[in-house]
Order: C-alpha cells, then structure tokens, then sequence
C-alpha cells in the first residue's frame, strides 16, 4: 500500500504559488528483497532527488518501507522547468483535437510492445505501479493522446494481453517465438506490427508511435508533442530525451591503477556548469515514424530524426528494482504535490 500525504494548507502565504510544498511519502514495496542491501538504493534515491532539484530525507521504518520527506531546494525551481520541444508545435490544434478524437488530421497507430520474459525485474511490464498494472500506464497516456486514434499491444504473453485488453487497448495477436526473446531485434517487432496492420486495414498507418511499457511517467501530452514535433518539422522519424543528469564533461576514465584521466579535453580555467553546452540522452519514452520509410531502413529511427525533450522526473525508464522504486517515488511525490496545489487554491 502506497500512501501520500501534502501539507498544502499549511503553507505560508510568502511561499511563492509556483513553489511546491514539503510533502512526506511513505512506501513499501514487496517486490524488494528484505535480504538485499538498501544503502545503495537510499544513496541513489537521494542523488536522483538533488539532480532535479529537490532535498530528500529518509527514514527506514522497516527493511522494505521508507519515509521520504522532498521538498524544493529553492523558490524557483519547478516540476516542469526543461522546455518541452511541443512549444514549438501548435497547441491551440492539440487543445481542440482533444474535444473531437481524430480531429488532428493524423492517421497514428500507438504500438506498445511487451516482451513476458524479462530477467532482471520479473513480470515488469505488469507489476503495481500506484494501484495499476506498469503497461496500463502506457496504454492510459496513448488513448488519452489526441493524435492516437488506435492502441495496440504486441507481446508473447497472454497475461500480457489479457491485461492489456482490461485497460483499454487492442491485442489482436501474439507475438511469434522468434520475436520474444531477450535478444529480439527492436526493428522486427515493430515492423511485424506494422505488416499485421497493413494487412487489417488493407494500408499502412501514416504514423506509428512505439512505446514502451517501462516508461510509465510519459504523459499523453508527450505523445502528441512527439508527433506534432515529427509532423510540423517534416521529419520522417523522432524520439524523446532529456537532458543528461550528468555532463560528460565530468566524466573520467580509470586505468588499472586508479588514474584518472578526463573523458574530455576541458578548456582552461575554472569551468562552470551553467557554461557548459546542453546535452540530452535519448530517454527510450517514445519513438515516431513513418511506416512507408520504416521499411526501407534496418533500424526504428532514420537518418535524421528530430527529439522532442522531456522533464527528467518523467524520463524514468525501469528495468530494475532500483528503477521502480523511483517511479513509484516520483509518482507518489507528482500525486502528493498536485495535491498541494489545489489544497493551495483553496486558501
């Protein structure tokens, strides 16, 4: 049971509206080992928190359950504060498209693909996430999207599906054997989905947005911002990113002996991060493409794609226990801080 609890209505008046309040989350999670170290964890936890610009305290209450108070480090740091590249896509378009579905003119199919047998966090695609099933995720923020006028999930398993079809989207096949293991190429899944759909449908979808259920704080905003920034650039694939937590400019290599040596050549004189050149990590939330031009590649993305960028509190991409923690962290922080807002609008 996960538990959120915002202290909104207590906040003085001279804290800035944008300002989010101290919140205090308490967790538990049964899929941690209680025999497994949690230091690590906690350690990373607190970094991930000072990367986007909060403080974090916490208190073991058990060897699995954890208190965590975040609250900002400064009165002008908020949630949101990466520009999304949809500011530049027309939004008046988005906000009416959303009245009437299919109102954008897009002709997007969302595939969403999850492979059941994953090794390093069993059952991923489908463990409780804030009350729901991982995928469902996915497929809540795709049928939210107002570019998407269809949700299909392409997995070798029939768990898989039979959840996948109680949130919402279509699983009109299973995965062939030579398309589920670890191994899989990405392409040909993909392009199997695309060659069932042709098929069905009698001609190819104009888009396709590939996402994965393992990004599961990718909002249904990102999704129409991904294809939006695809079509208004004339773009013939794009993914999203955010900004990399960490500059290569601080990076080192070690030798046998523990001498480290830079990465990067670094220019003279004392070096501010502020000065130094953004840089973005492709986040693996969502890819977009066009089917006609997908098949005459060997790889999702061509030559020259576009990235749409993303906050980092919603670039999360779990592939382990420590990943999932986070996500839940992040969400119950996200639900407690909207919370805050509205209780903020209230006094």
């Amino acid at each position: 049971m996960i538990v959120a609890t915002g202290v909104s209505s207590e906040l003085p008046r001279s804290i800035p509206r944008r300002t989010s309040p101290s919140v205090t989350v308490p967790i538990s999670l049964p899929i941690l080992s209680t025999t497994r170290a949690i230091s690590p964890p906690l350690a990373s936890i607190r970094a991930t928190a000072s990367e986007i610009g909060w403080s974090s305290e916490i208190q073991i209450r058990a060897n699995i359950s954890f208190d965590i108070s975040i609250s900002p480090l400064y009165a002008s740091r908020q949630a949101h504060a990466v520009p999304n590249s949809a500011a530049k896509c027309n939004r008046h378009r988005i906000h009416s498209c959303r009245l009437e579905k299919n109102g954008s003119g897009m002709n997007c199919v969302a595939l969403i693909t999850a492979r059941g047998g994953s090794k390093r966090l069993p059952r991923k695609n489908i463990l409780p996430l804030g009350g729901e099933p991982l995928i469902a995720w996915s497929i809540k923020a795709a049928l939210s999207a107002c570019n998407v006028r269809r949700v299909v999930v392409s997995t070798d398993s029939e768990e898989i599906a039979t959840i996948s079809r109680q949130a919402g989207a279509e699983v009109p096949f299973l995965r062939p054997d030579n398309l589920s293991g670890d191994k899989s190429s990405h392409y040909d899944v993909v392009k199997h989905a695309v060659d069932w759909l042709e098929e069905d449908e009698g001609s190819l979808p104009s888009e396709v947005v590939l996402l994965q259920p393992t990004s599961p704080l990718r909002s249904s905003e990102d999704i129409d911002g991904l294809l939006e920034l695809m079509q208004s650039e004339g773009a013939d694939s794009a993914f999203c990113v955010s900004p990399v937590e960490v500059h290569p400019a601080y990076f080192y290599r070690l030798n046998e002996h523990h001498q480290a040596s830079l990465l990067l050549p670094r220019p003279p004189g004392y070096m501010r991060s502020q000065d130094l050149e953004p840089l973005y990590r492709e986040n693996g939330a969502g890819y977009a493409l066009r089917p006609e031009t997908l098949r005459q590649r060997d790889r999702i993305l061509g030559p020259d794609p576009v990235a749409y960028v993303m906050p980092v509190e919603r670039s999360i991409d779990i592939d382990n226990e420590l990943d999932f923690f986070l996500a839940t962290a992040l969400l119950e922080f996200a639900k407690a801080n909207d919370a805050g807002r509205q209780g903020e609008q209230l006094v």
